[in-house]
């Protein structure tokens, strides 16, 4: 790789002009740096945005978007890896990088000697994508979109999910619940009261990512996860022909089951990383 470019720009109509045929190759692995691409081109909100270039050809694209979450990566050749952190300013808030567990280990190591900072890793996921879906049976209720008058509930919600999960997320709750809203993202399970939710990414060339998957704790046990989740997979694959993929901690083991038993099957290792100054480690 002797004529690797890396470009930067404040602009996601213009990384998605160079980047979009790239990304559309393998939309499974490149879903989450795509929809927060379509994502913030609808939404119009600050972000940062890298394309490497080798010889004319894409061969992988960074996103931080907004500015100050992690920086999102594709995969990508060690190479390139290298190319991309070298051209991260050393005044730029990073967190953090996330991505497959390769190139995230090779840029969050360049970026670390940089910057001279402390890196460590910060989360280690999978990448699940619905293969053969597994019908589910046996759990009362049913799946709706979610809608204004459970704003109330769900929001806690969804601040207990990232309090538990410690996922990096773009915008307050109570932001986020309007968003998926605006959307139609959002989506519930329903036995007698809401009794569980995920969010259902808006479609990427094909793909929507399941996520935002929680039940509060007293309701825990009774399925009613699974079932919003098979549901609501079955659903856009049927209606809509859509890929659904989502993300598992690997130390949940529930979780994990679960969603290999409703016809989920890995695609790819995830890894995060995060930095923090020198002194604070002593």
């Amino acid at each position: 790789m002797d004529d690797l470019e890396v470009r930067c720009t404040d602009d996601p109509n213009r990384a998605l002009n160079e980047a979009d045929a790239y990304l559309r190759r393998n939309p499974v692995e490149h879903n989450t740096v795509l929809s927060l691409l379509h994502e913030r081109r609808r939404s119009a909100g600050p972000g940062r945005y890298w394309t490497v270039i080798d010889g004319g050809r894409v061969v992988g694209v960074a996103v931080q978007a907004p500015v100050g979450m992690p920086i999102q990566l594709t995969a990508m050749p060690s190479e390139a890896a290298r190319a991309l952190a070298t051209t991260i300013p050393g005044d730029l808030p990073l967190p953090g990088v996330i991505g497959p567990a390769g190139t995230a280990a090779v840029c969050a190591g360049t970026c670390s000697e940089l910057r001279s900072e402390r890196v460590q890793v910060s989360s280690g996921q999978r990448l699940y994508r619905l293969a053969e879906p597994v019908p589910c049976t046996g759990v009362p209720g049913t799946l709706r979109q979610a809608r204004q008058g459970d704003r109330d509930l769900l929001v806690p919600w969804m601040r207990e999910f990232v309090a538990e999960t410690d996922a990096p997320t773009p915008a307050e709750p109570d932001e986020l619940f309007a968003r998926f809203l605006a959307v139609d993202s959002l989506y519930v399970w329903e036995d007698d009261g809401v009794v569980s939710m995920a969010r259902a990414t808006p479609a990427s060339a094909g793909v929507s990512r399941i996520g935002y998957v929680f039940t509060p704790s007293g309701l825990r046990g009774c399925g009613y996860a699974s079932a919003c989740v098979g549901v609501l997979s079955q659903h856009l694959r049927d209606t809509a022909g859509l890929d659904c993929v989502l993300y598992t901690e690997l130390a949940n083991r529930t979780s994990n089951r679960l969603y290999r038993r409703l016809g989920y099957r890995a695609v790819a290792e995830v890894l995060g990383y995060e930095f923090a100054p020198v002194e604070e480690a002593c």
